[in-house]
C-alpha cells in the first residue's frame, strides 16, 4: 500500500512538454494549493524541456521503458493523460503489457 507523503492528493500530468499539458501545468501550479502535488511527466530527465515548475515535481515516463512508468505511476491519485491526435504522431512503440 502506497502512502500519501503529507495527505498531499498526486495529480501526473503526461504529455507535459506539449502545448496542452504546459498549460495544464501551470494552471494547477498556480492555484499553489499545498494539498496538491503536479508531477509532470517527461521522456527523459536530461532533455532540456520548458515546463512551468513552480509546485512541479518532474518525473521521468518513458513509453518505451515500463520501470519508469512503473515509478512515475507509483503513489498518484489522479492521472491527466495527454496523447497525440493522429497515430503517424506517435513514432515509438508503446509498452502493450499493462
Amino acid at each position: 500500500m502506497v502512502r500519501r507523503s503529507e495527505n498531499k492528493q498526486t495529480i501526473l500530468i503526461t504529455g507535459a512538454t506539449g502545448n496542452i499539458g504546459k498549460e495544464v501545468i501551470k494552471q494547477l501550479s498556480a492555484r499553489a494549493d499545498p494539498s496538491i502535488l503536479v508531477k509532470a511527466a517527461v521522456r527523459s530527465p536530461n532533455e532540456p524541456i520548458n515546463v512551468q515548475r513552480r509546485n512541479v515535481e518532474l518525473v521521468e515516463a518513458n513509453y518505451d521503458n515500463r520501470q519508469s512508468l512503473d515509478s512515475a505511476l507509483s503513489g498518484i491519485d489522479n492521472l491527466f493523460v495527454l496523447t497525440p491526435t493522429h497515430p503517424k504522431l506517435v513514432e515509438r512503440r508503446v509498452i502493450n503489457s499493462y
